[in-house]
């Protein structure tokens, strides 16, 4: 049973499976993991199953095959892992190997054939059904008798499309082009966020003018003017103005001074009046 998985964070490799035509699953389902096409392959004998992933971690490719550990696993249950991580083999291409590997997947060259400082030996070829990645890597540089580590893996069919295109996006990644891009994309939506709020602001001003122009027709009008032509004109010729309080040179009125001194007259008793 083989099974193909993809991870999409900041590469599109969602869209290297669909083009593809391939139904692809989440291996990583958590945000932030790194992009990943792993393929799984379990079989009833350990020797043949293996899983391999492609990664783009670190603005680079890695490749990593980790063979079968035991038996299939019938219970989900079990603790016990299915493949031997300590047995990982590991391979990192430096930029020009990663190009070298670029100009097969994109049918310039047939094959790439590469040797790493360390003694690892990688081959991709270009086969009639897709890729065929091979690997030998030593366990210890410093003891060659040890035996080397292999393994051979072969992209077919949608798995050879979600290869290439993922590569293709690795690209990208790896010389920048998509920087210029995201700040573009980042540029865009701070425009459309400014004008949508802009928009918003200008439709809560036009709902809010309704309001005003009711209170303002609501303020009661006490207006003497319009109170004075609603009267008749006779009643307003008839009226006569008060006459103003005559007033001395002190500024006090006459009448005021009257009374004044009728107050300061002494009293007549009759007893007096009989005394004369």
């Amino acid at each position: 049973m083989q099974r193909f998985f993809s991870t999409r964070s900041n590469l599109s490799a969602n869209t290297a499976c669909l083009s593809a035509g391939v139904r692809c699953a989440s291996s990583h389902p958590f945000f932030g993991k790194p992009p990943t096409l792993e393929m799984v392959n379990v079989t009833d004998e350990p020797a043949n199953g293996f899983m391999a992933r492609v990664v783009f971690k670190g603005g680079k490719i890695e490749f990593c095959h980790f063979p079968q550990l035991g038996a299939r696993k019938s219970d989900p249950a079990d603790p016990t892992p299915q493949f031997d991580l300590n047995a990982r083999l590991y391979y990192r291409p430096s930029r020009k190997e990663f190009l070298e590997m670029l100009t097969v997947t994109s049918g310039k060259a047939a094959e790439a054939i590469i040797t790493t400082p360390y003694g690892a030996n990688i081959a991709l070829k270009k086969t009639a059904d897709g890729f065929s990645l091979s690997m030998q890597s030593p366990v210890d540089k410093e003891q060659p008798a040890k035996p080397n580590r292999n393994c051979d893996l072969h992209f077919n069919n949608h798995y050879a499309a979600a290869l290439k295109n993922f590569l293709n996006f690795a690209v990208e990644k790896q010389f920048g082009f998509d920087r210029q891009n995201d700040q573009l994309q980042q540029n865009d939506r701070q425009h459309q966020n400014d004008r949508q709020n802009n928009r918003l602001q200008q439709n809560d001003r036009q709902n809010n003018r309704p309001q005003q122009n009711d209170r303002q027709n609501n303020r009661p009008q006490q207006n003497d003017r319009v109170q004075q032509n609603d009267r008749p004109k006779d009643a307003i010729n008839n009226e006569q103005p008060a006459e103003p309080k005559k007033k001395n040179r002190k500024g006090k009125s006459k009448v005021a001074k009257d009374e004044k001194r009728e107050a300061k007259k002494p009293e007549v008793k009759i007893d007096d009046l009989n005394d004369w």
